[in-house]
């Protein structure tokens, strides 16, 4: 008779998901915009930027191993459930009360990535006028911004 016996504190550990934490936002970039003439390409980055800092540049997220998520902004908090898996971050507020983004998490760092191409889409005669485009015609084809949450 033969027999194999082994002992490992392997076993004992449990996988800690690495999100699991308190992230605070750091920096927002635009990541990919793509619009029928890149004259204007600077111009739309800068208000994307602009416009990632002002929705998310408050925000602080807490993630935690039994899936719960509170968020911390200038507003107040909130307190959801998350999934992140195979790159995708989906946080529900409640029913029918949701968001999904794009997410990667390195070095300490978690990137959030915000589609925006919606919101440019819908932008008014007024909209242009501000960001001093006078074409009207353009064309928007991505809009992408990258925020920046650094572990607390």
């Amino acid at each position: 008779m033969l027999a194999f016996s082994a002992c490992s504190d392997d076993d004992d550990k449990e996988v800690v998901n690495p999100i699991v934490g308190t992230w605070s936002f750091s920096s927002v970039v635009a990541d990919e915009v793509e619009l029928s003439d890149n004259y204007y390409k600077e111009r739309i980055e800068n208000f994307l930027e602009k416009r990632g800092e002002s929705d998310f540049g408050s925000f602080t997220y807490t993630f935690t191993a039994d899936n719960k998520v509170t968020l911390v902004d200038l507003d107040g908090s909130g307190v959801g459930t998350y999934t992140f898996k195979d790159g995708k971050l989906t946080i529900v507020w409640g029913e029918d009360d949701y968001d999904t983004y794009y997410a990667s998490l390195g070095n300490g760092v978690l990137y959030i990535y915000e589609d925006y191409l919606e919101m440019l889409n819908d932008l008014e005669l007024i909209d242009f006028i501000h960001l001093s485009i006078n074409d009207l015609s353009l064309d928007f084809h991505k809009a992408v911004v990258k925020m920046t949450f650094v572990k607390q």
